[in-house]
């Protein structure tokens, strides 16, 4: 029986499979030259530009803006005050100062001056300090180290979101290598299905042909599909580094597989550059204060209070002295029944501190298990490359067999596009393992601060 004239058929799919080529290399052309942007480029613009970062940075200097404002309370304190009666041609003029010291110690002092038909000028001067039941250099400072130990753990998340800025832009950048290279694998698949699909047709074999028209549709699924994850992964890297989604971008895949060799003993170091155990750390010292604190308020509340005043003859007449100077001094005391609200606010600062001290060693525990799970996937992922680069090549002599063995027409063509898939599923898992062996880098340093 006389075979079908595929010659028609052929042609026509070879034109077809040049129109498409053209199609895609005019669809690639860019009608501008677009940005290119590297690995460190991104990662340089997302340092400068990144909107967490931003307001990382905002947060600091308003925390150190707060302290600044807590240190104010020390400030020296000047009035001046004036009284006038019209009528009787009377004034009065007061000037003091007011001055708090650390230790809850505070000076007031006072200048006034009576202008009429009895004219005065009067002196004060005013010492108060509480001996008990508080009035220490903690209790005193309570305020500022609070503001002081925002401003500080505020330093500990902007470093933190720093180097977090950096591990996601590197992990972002990798899935956009490993999309592209799925992408550009996908297409030489569609390719060869559509190659393989015309010589099976040059050979009349109604199953090879019936198997190879079968296979282009899926390529072309999976080229689309590839497509859009790529985008999206465009998208992503736009959205880590701070840029606008309108703008178009070039990103320069090309990179280096460094396998590194990684250090086991790294915790000592990695917890003092982990934000949460750092800022865990400075609440328990902060806790331990206040509870010395909250224990110096169990006392009696015992003040001091030492007052100088004079007042002297100022009118023409001769200068004549008040009677001697003024001088009183002055105790309080003040102490609730046993006082059990400041005992009962001491044993729930003790509390509070137990609790700090489980969540650092819960926070300790979470990292040391992070470090051992990554360093172990780090070093099964490069043993994974090893191993799978050795059968690649293989993979890729048996394809070179499977295809003499099917252009001699000793197999199918299901067979072939079987050993293609198989060859290009290796590559795929190559470059997927290398770019998540970098990831995985890329997060043992964030981790150990590098």
């Amino acid at each position: 029986m006389r075979g079908i004239d595929t010659k028609p058929l052929s042609f026509l799919l070879s034109m077809l499979l040049l129109g498409n080529i053209i199609f895609r290399l005019i669809a690639k052309e860019p009608t501008e030259t677009l940005p290119t942007y590297d690995l460190t480029h991104c990662v340089n613009l997302a340092l400068e530009q990144s909107p967490v970062l931003k307001r990382k940075q905002l947060d600091l200097e308003q925390t150190n803006i707060t302290h600044k404002i807590s240190r104010a309370i020390y400030d020296l304190q000047l009035s001046l005050d004036t009284d006038s009666d019209l009528g009787n041609n009377d004034a009065d003029v007061q000037a003091g100062f007011s001055k708090s010291f650390p230790r809850e110690i505070k000076i007031d002092g006072r200048v006034s001056r009576a202008y009429g038909d009895n004219s005065t000028m009067s002196y004060a001067l005013t010492l108060s300090k509480k001996i008990l039941g508080g009035g220490s250099k903690l209790e005193s400072m309570e305020t500022i180290d609070d503001s002081m130990l925002a401003t500080l753990k505020s330093a500990h998340d902007l470093d933190d979101q720093l180097r977090q800025i950096k591990l996601e832009v590197t992990q972002a950048f990798y899935r956009i290598v490993r999309q592209n290279y799925t992408r550009n694998i996908q297409e030489k698949r569609l390719e060869t299905a559509i190659k393989t699909l015309e010589h099976a047709k040059v050979r009349e074999e109604p199953i090879d042909i019936a198997n190879a028209q079968v296979e282009v549709p899926d390529r072309e699924i999976a080229l689309a599909v590839a497509d859009r994850e790529l985008n999206a992964g465009v998208d992503n890297l736009k959205a880590s580094i701070g840029i606008d989604q309108d703008i178009e971008i070039e990103i320069d895949t090309k990179f280096e597989y460094k396998p590194k060799k990684v250090l086991l003993d790294v915790f000592e170091k990695a917890q003092t550059k982990r934000a949460s155990i750092a800022k865990l750390m400075l609440d328990i010292a902060r806790q331990k204060l206040k509870i010395k604190i909250a224990k110096e308020r169990i006392l009696p509340d015992l003040n001091f209070d030492l007052s100088v005043s004079d007042t002297r003859d100022a009118s023409g007449a001769p200068t004549r002295f008040s009677p001697p100077i003024d001088s009183r001094v002055g105790l309080s005391l003040d102490w609730p029944l046993f006082a059990r609200a400041d005992r009962l606010r001491k044993d729930r600062e003790e509390y509070d501190l137990k609790n700090l001290e489980l969540q650092l060693f819960q926070a300790q525990q979470t990292l040391k298990k992070s470090l051992r799970d990554l360093i172990a996937e780090i070093e099964e992922v490069e043993r994974s490359i090893k191993l799978q680069e050795q059968a690649l090549e293989a993979s890729q002599l048996g394809l070179n067999l499977f295809k003499d063995r099917w252009e001699n027409g000793e197999i199918s063509i299901l067979e072939y596009i079987r050993s293609q898939n198989t060859y290009r599923n290796r590559q795929v898992q190559i470059i997927q393992q290398k770019t998540n062996y970098m990831s995985l880098l890329a997060e043992y340093e964030y981790l150990v601060g590098d």
